[in-house]
């Protein structure tokens, strides 16, 4: 039974885990437990006529190295096998970008390569969130005169001068003269207009980046699920031959 890319991406892992599980077991057999893979004897041979020898000490050899290495191999074997397959089949798993609408954008773009291309625009996402954006309600225009530059509505304002003046509170009776106070004043004495221009972008700006984005990044994972649907040459093994070759000893896979 054939496995599509997607399927052996989704195993590679754990095949990857088992084989290096495997040889950490290996290394810490051959440089911790070296002695099971010897066996020895201490015997005892009176100089007395007729006595027997005595065994006064005995090691069992519970392993060998070719034998270990033998039963670790099936294990490296096939992820060795899983990594060459996804990489001859990333080879000719390719697919066109495509958006929902139907616009083709890019073709024959490899599986690899939208793997890599979906992160950069993750990445490109978050930067386009942050983009800063100025503030519609000042009626900001492009200014004519520069490129990428608004300018805002036009603000006046009155400027003022305090004054005092001398004004009548209570007119004058015959029992009371007049009452004078003095009171404030605010007297124009100019216009203040005020000028603001911007290189920020619109509100608006900013979400079509993030619209355009986000729309290829699903158009990028639509065609990287496509690539991945590739179906893999199964028989196209090299763990057993590079362990053979390595090894010597006709691993089985």
């Amino acid at each position: 039974m054939s496995n599509k890319l997607h399927e052996l991406l989704a195993v590679k892992g754990n095949l990857a885990s088992q084989a290096n599980a495997e040889i950490t077991n290996l290394v810490s057999l051959f440089e911790k437990q070296r002695h099971i893979f010897s066996e020895s004897r201490v015997i005892f041979a009176p100089n007395q006529e007729g006595a027997k020898e005595v065994e006064e000490s005995r090691s069992e050899l519970t392993a060998t190295v070719p034998g270990v290495l033998n039963g670790a191999a099936p294990s490296i074997a096939k992820s060795m096998d899983a990594e060459f397959q996804i990489a001859v089949t990333n080879c000719d798993a390719v697919a066109d970008v495509v958006f929902e609408d139907g616009t083709p954008l890019m073709e024959n773009v490899p599986a690899t390569a939208l793997l890599e291309l979906e992160k950069e625009l993750g990445v490109l996402q978050k930067l386009i969130t942050v983009v800063p954006v100025f503030d519609s309600a000042k009626g900001f225009q492009p200014d004519k005169s520069r490129e990428n530059v608004w300018v805002a509505r036009e603000n006046t304002k009155t400027r003022t001068k305090k004054s005092k003046r001398f004004v009548v509170a209570y007119d004058a009776t015959k029992e009371h003269p007049a009452q004078i106070k003095e009171v404030d004043e605010d007297i124009p004495t100019g216009t203040i207009r005020e000028l603001e221009w911007t290189g920020l972008v619109p509100p608006v700006q900013r979400a079509a980046m993030l619209s355009r984005c986000d729309a290829l990044i699903r158009a990028v994972r639509a065609a990287r699920s496509r690539a991945n649907e590739r179906v893999i040459d199964s028989t196209r093994k090299v763990g057993k031959v590079v362990l053979d070759y390595v090894l010597g000893t006709g691993a089985q896979t």
